[in-house]
């Protein structure tokens, strides 16, 4: 049940595959039935049904899996291993159970050992997930500074190569930044100096008083 829910949820499958996320959430239906009617039937049913199903679950939790390994989610390649190993696990146990292979220690311990697995498998790629994650923002803020920058760049030759005279002016409504037009307008030749001058731009100050009124 919580295997189905976390596999779906990692995997986002309802992004990646809605019609296994539909499958997963019928599966995931039917699984809560199943625990609730484990206290009506008798002990053997319950065992076999809920054997059935945790092999048909962990298989699809495999393929859930694989299907968002191949849909970009990279993160998913040792998830798939943990539900291997645990698949394996219990058709081992099972398979032990019904006399098809002999039993000893180690396949006592068959369902253990594929939990252990999926369980170090599981937190590695959620560890892996984390750093694509963060790899990507970081390419992303890489992209953005780029942009960014791209954006300064056009603006500044804009502003520098217009025909028209352009200025900037600070909170007082002085100038704090001119083009090259309005400099060849003002008839200054340093820059700088013009607007060391903290004039008003409409005050026509680079003009001769005559001019001016």
């Amino acid at each position: 049940l919580f295997g189905l829910q976390h596999v779906r949820l990692f995997c986002d499958l309802k992004t990646i595959s809605p019609r296994l996320n539909t499958l997963f959430l019928i599966m995931i239906s039917i699984c809560s039935l199943l625990v609730l009617c484990s206290f009506i039937f008798p002990y053997e049913t319950a065992i076999r049904l809920s054997t059935l199903f945790a092999i048909l679950g962990a298989s699809t939790c495999l393929i859930g899996s694989i299907i968002a390994n191949r849909k970009g989610k990279r993160y998913t390649r040792t998830y798939i291993l943990g539900w291997a190993g645990y698949l394996a696990s219990i058709l081992t146990y099972t398979l032990t159970a019904l006399g098809v292979l002999p039993r000893n220690e180690l396949i006592a311990w068959s369902q253990e050992l594929g939990f252990i697995n999926l369980v170090i498998f599981t937190t590695i790629a959620q560890l892996d997930q984390y750093l694509q994650a963060q790899k990507h923002h970081e390419s992303e803020q890489i992209s953005a500074l780029e942009a960014l920058g791209y954006a300064e760049k056009k603006y500044r030759s804009l502003f520098e190569n217009a025909v028209e005279g352009i200025f900037q002016l600070d909170k007082r409504g002085l100038i704090v930044n001119i083009n090259n037009a309005y400099v060849r307008i003002s008839g200054v030749d340093n820059k700088q100096a013009l607007i060391d001058e903290h004039i008003l731009p409409y005050s026509l100050g680079f003009l001769p008083t005559a001019e001016s009124t």
